[in-house]
């Protein structure tokens, strides 16, 4: 089957840089960079809303089918065939990476980046962001880690198993971050 849309999913804890990261690689104009929780947060649909502002707000991942959804419309908006997309934030377990798999049969999967940082820097990071969202108190920031730890990170081994993973360290300063992220993104 042929594939359309070359996709790179950018993952790591909260706060670890992800966002900044994309959205500094979108300028080059090789990638369009799509945040699956801000495309969750953005959501209108009254419905949706409600379920997603719940599990956000649990510090919960949102149902799959949902998310991958979402994913597909705003990758169709852009257009399958025009850049590299950046999916930011996902998938952030084995649902979510299965119910892309099984979607998501036009889109093909380059590489996988982690961003990986410690535990220390990401508390502080997401304490002093500052950013106004609602699921960015300390006891749902504490809850968002946990479930990265326990559901995200396996999957994230799984993907070293499959040698698509490139892994950056993420305690550095924000210059030394993006550019070993561009070198990820490269290699």
């Amino acid at each position: 089957m042929h594939k359309f849309a070359k996709t790179i999913f950018v993952l790591g804890g909260p706060a670890c840089g992800k966002g900044t990261a994309c959205k500094s690689a979108e300028k080059t104009g090789k990638y369009y960079h799509i945040s699956a929780g801000e495309l969750l947060r953005e959501q209108l649909n009254p419905e949706l809303s409600a379920i997603i502002n719940q599990h956000l707000l649990e510090g919960k991942i949102v149902p799959a089918k949902i998310t991958v959804k979402l994913l597909e419309l705003k990758m169709k908006t852009l257009g399958w065939n025009q850049r590299t997309f950046l999916i930011d934030g996902f998938p952030r377990n084995r649902d979510n990476y299965e119910t892309w798999v099984s979607e998501m049969k036009e889109a093909e999967i380059e590489k996988v980046i982690y961003m990986n940082c410690d535990y220390k820097t990401t508390m502080e990071r997401m304490i002093s962001r500052n950013e106004g969202r609602e699921d960015d108190s300390f006891q749902i920031l504490e809850k968002r880690y946990n479930t990265f730890l326990t559901q995200t990170l396996p999957l994230i081994e799984e993907f070293r198993t499959k040698r698509i993973l490139r892994e950056i360290d993420c305690s550095k300063t924000k210059e030394e971050t993006y550019n070993n992220f561009i070198n990820a993104l490269n290699n």
